[in-house]
C-alpha cells in the first residue's frame, strides 16, 4: 500500500468508493457514517463486526478509518 499524506484523504474523500477500501459491507457502512457526519454514531468498536464495530482484517484502509475519525 502507498504512503499517504492527509492531502490525499482530504482530495479523495468525497470521490473514494467505500466498498473498495474495505473488507466488509459493515466497515463501508461506518466508514459513510463518519464521513457524512452522522452524529448517531456515537461510539465505535474495533475487532469485531456489527452496526458499530469495526472489523479490523486483511483488505481494510486503515488510513480512512483515522481520517474520517479524526474530521468526526
Amino acid at each position: 500500500m502507498d504512503n499517504r499524506d492527509y492531502n490525499y484523504y482530504e482530495e479523495n474523500a468525497a470521490s473514494i468508493k467505500l466498498e473498495e477500501i474495505t473488507a466488509s459491507e459493515d466497515n463501508a457502512i461506518i466508514l459513510r457514517r463518519l464521513r457524512d457526519g452522522d452524529d448517531k454514531l456515537r461510539h465505535l468498536t474495533l475487532g469485531s463486526q456489527g452496526l458499530t464495530k469495526f472489523h479490523i482484517g486483511q483488505g481494510n484502509d486503515l488510513g480512512w478509518l483515522g481520517y474520517f475519525i479524526g474530521k468526526s
